[in-house]
């Protein structure tokens, strides 16, 4: 059903295999090596949506972000945001997506860091690289994830973003 031409079908599939939880984990896993980008799609945003109890998909999902469509590797750092709070394994995954051309996918990985907290320790550098990304999102994102991880260090990137932020870019001797 998941791979279903409906996309009524396919969002009721979506729906029970979300509800099922945990027993639906390796059917899904299974499904994201699948020839149609909609169904690795649809396979991850709902191994996201199972969250903790997807844990064992952690690698799939890994292996997701760097599948050849945008919208699966989006879907798979929004899942890792929600699957692997309990572990830092993702992480070099997400720092990887940091740089993707696409920046739907920059920002969903920023915001999975953002979520995984402390957990993220290890992406306070690449975050730093991102504060000035083309995508207003990103770096929003990537400052909320600098508190969310909350060291020293992630503090001191803040600090040293921050400083400078209280000048406005805009006023100048002709415009006060």
């Amino acid at each position: 059903p998941i791979s279903d031409e409906s996309a009524m079908t396919r969002r009721h599939a979506a729906y029970a295999l979300s509800t099922i939880g945990g027993p639906a984990v390796a059917p899904l896993t299974g499904i994201l090596t699948h020839a149609q980008p909609e169904t690795r799609t649809d396979a991850v945003t709902i191994l996201g949506d199972i969250g903790l109890a997807a844990a064992p998909a952690i690698p799939a999902l890994i292996e997701a972000t760097k599948d050849p469509h945008e919208d699966v590797r989006r879907r798979a750092a929004e899942a890792l945001g929600t699957v692997s709070q309990a572990t830092p394994t993702a992480v070099p995954a997400l720092i990887a997506a940091l740089s993707d051309d696409h920046a739907q996918v920059r920002q969903a990985a920023t915001f999975a860091l953002c979520r995984l907290g402390p957990q993220a320790a290890d992406a306070i550098e690449a975050l730093e690289q991102v504060r000035d990304d083309e995508n207003r999102y990103v770096r929003g994102d990537a400052l909320h994830a600098l508190e969310r991880i909350g060291t020293p260090a992630a503090k001191d990137v803040l600090i040293r973003h921050l400083v400078p932020a209280r000048w406005c870019p805009l006023t100048s001797p002709e415009s006060t």
